[in-house]
């Protein structure tokens, strides 16, 4: 593991020379050792890919210990966003919601269509308890569905590996399905629990707002390509909502909801009289 350290070498007890070694990662490949006794090569950038799974493995920290955080003064700073619906409640409707992390500066976001991104955040479902291969519905998520007497639930977890110094935005959004056409209520007010917990402690939870009398879609009498009933989304179905998290170089993190907002600008405005060819008065609102 190279990390700083010094080391004195004393020539014939006369001269010593001084080296310094930094924390950071190798550049080069290297062999890593594989339970079933297999041995292959990895490198730095793969384990940047996922960490949460690398980092176990020995011969990843010794090489890539500014990606695992393992650098003298490094502080642990896990971030996990759950986002499940409540276990074990009645439910004869159908919901799904989906979940990501952005984080301010980086390029990539991290949800069911991006898995694993070059900062160290991944993205996992589940299917009660147990991980799934990959999220059974589109946009990949949490769900729950009982229209066929009986619960299917489906939960998602987005982590970031090392969250210090950071501007993470986790956004919750409902996914707008076929399936939720004509629900009656109460059946169109499930929600979904946004749970984050920092170092594995519980932080906070949340959820968007309460939709007792509003209904996901409206006009049922609305039919599609394939003569499906669909209808339209309901404008005014409250679903999406941000949270955002800062956390500091020791990971002491401010975590924060915020609506969702979707702000539009227009402005009406006449060309310059120079650029016009003809001349008169005019006035629009």
């Amino acid at each position: 593991m190279k990390l700083v350290a010094s080391l004195r070498i004393c020539l014939l007890a006369v001269v010593c020379i001084t080296h310094t070694y930094a924390c950071e990662d190798v550049a080069y490949k290297f062999n890593v050792k594989l339970d079933n006794g297999e041995t292959i090569q990895k490198n730095c950038n793969q384990a940047r890919k996922n960490p949460w799974g690398q980092c176990a493995k020995p011969e990843i920290v010794e090489n890539c210990p500014k990606t695992c955080a393992v650098c003298p003064g490094d502080a642990r700073c896990r971030i996990k966003a759950d986002l499940q619906f409540p276990q074990g409640e009645s439910f004869t409707g159908y919901h799904s919601e989906s979940a990501q992390i952005e984080k301010i500066g980086e390029n990539q976001a991290c949800f069911s269509g991006n898995t694993r991104t070059n900062w160290g955040c991944t993205q996992v479902c589940f299917s009660g308890n147990s991980r799934t291969n990959g999220c059974t519905e589109v946009g990949g998520d949490a769900l729950i569905d009982g229209k066929n007497g009986f619960i299917r639930e489906q939960s998602t977890s987005v982590r970031v590996f090392d969250g210090r110094n950071s501007t993470l935005r986790v956004g919750v959004s409902h996914i707008f399905s076929e399936a939720e056409v004509m629900q009656e209520p109460p059946d169109f007010a499930g929600r979904a629990n946004l749970i984050i917990k920092v170092n594995g402690v519980l932080d906070k939870s949340f959820r968007h707002g309460k939709n007792t009398i509003k209904a996901t879609h409206i006009d049922y009498d609305q039919v599609n390509q394939n003569n499906e009933n669909v209808g339209f989304i309901n404008p005014q179905y409250n679903g999406d909502y941000f949270v955002d998290i800062q956390c500091d170089d020791e990971c002491n993190c401010d975590i924060v909801q915020k609506d969702a907002e979707c702000k539009l600008k227009a402005q009406l405005k006449f060309p310059k009289i120079s650029e016009l060819q003809n001349y008169g008065q005019r006035s629009e609102a």
